[in-house]
């Protein structure tokens, strides 16, 4: 379920921090995707709604796993100049 949020689009992904875990710590792609979405529900429940939870990405980025735990959505951009900013200083 894709979402846009103000940097961009966000949507469940298997491409998640919470998949990602899930995957490398022996699960399954299914295992994989339950965590993303498990995590995606837990989220949906803290932020209230798909637009605050997208807004939300989009402000505080990296920090939303430290004060959340692994996040369920994947954000990306079409724009460089906002591309360069989450890049700091790496490629484009």
């Amino acid at each position: 379920m894709p979402l846009v949020g103000a940097f961009g689009r966000c949507a469940v992904d298997l491409r998640s921090e919470a998949a990602r875990r899930a995957y490398l710590e022996g699960g399954s792609v299914e295992d994989a995707l339950r965590a993303s979405q498990e995590a995606h529900a837990a989220a949906l429940r803290e932020w209230g709604s798909p637009e605050a939870l997208a807004h939300a990405h989009a402000e505080f980025g990296t920090d939303m796993q430290k004060a959340f735990g692994d996040r369920s959505v994947m954000s990306f951009t079409t724009d460089p100049e906002v591309a360069k900013v989450f890049a700091r200083g790496g490629p484009v």
